[in-house]
């Protein structure tokens, strides 16, 4: 499991789901406190969105959008980070 969390210093993040039954990793919309905050009713806007994955797939999105894992699974998962840079030439 891992709690709420970014990656920060990076582009995008991926999650390849190596040798696990189901994902437990769910992804928050990126506007999910601002939302809660407004009072919209949770069935309103599905601030939650749970990952449907299983062994072999491999998923990649923003190193800004927070997400978490659930507890409870067993097996592999492989984790990394890209950057993308720039090269200016004058």
């Amino acid at each position: 499991w891992q709690e709420v969390h970014v990656h920060p210093e990076s582009s995008f993040s991926f999650i390849i789901y190596e040798s696990i039954k189901k994902s437990n990793t769910v992804f928050l919309h990126p506007g999910w406190k601002l939302i809660e905050y407004a009072g919209y009713p949770p069935h309103v806007i599905d601030m939650h969105y749970t990952a449907n994955f299983g062994p072999g797939d491999l998923i990649m999105f923003p190193s800004l959008l927070e997400h978490y894992v659930k507890p409870g699974n067993e097996g592999t998962t492989i984790s990394g980070n890209l950057m993308i840079g720039f090269i200016f030439k004058e």
